[in-house]
């Protein structure tokens, strides 16, 4: 699962705007996409926790969050079938960031 940087109902975070507007770059309105849920659809709070995939080439969205660094993981038990991929790019956008 993904921890958004921008958060519904609450003021943006700082890269909140950039998120936003990422996703919508993404996903356009009128995007047809595909939901995928793990082990439980939602979490203690009632959110949906989902997979997105857009349909026109099957573009994991919440992979492409992460490695642009609009979201960052989050382990949600029992929702881990991604964990290890987003942990991974996570780590990756870290690495690319370190000075030579």
């Amino acid at each position: 699962m993904l921890e958004s940087k921008q958060k519904e109902g609450a003021p943006p975070d700082c890269y909140g705007p950039e998120a936003s507007a990422l996703t919508k770059g993404l996903l356009p309105p009128g995007s047809k996409v595909r939901i995928e849920f793990d082990v439980e659809p939602t979490d203690k709070y009632g959110r949906q926790l989902v997979y997105v995939y857009r349909s026109a080439d099957d573009l994991f969205i919440n992979s492409e969050l992460v490695k642009t660094g609009a979201a960052r993981r989050l382990r949600v038990l029992p929702n881990v079938r991604y964990d290890d991929l987003f942990t991974k790019l996570d780590w990756q956008l870290l690495r690319d960031k370190l000075p030579g």
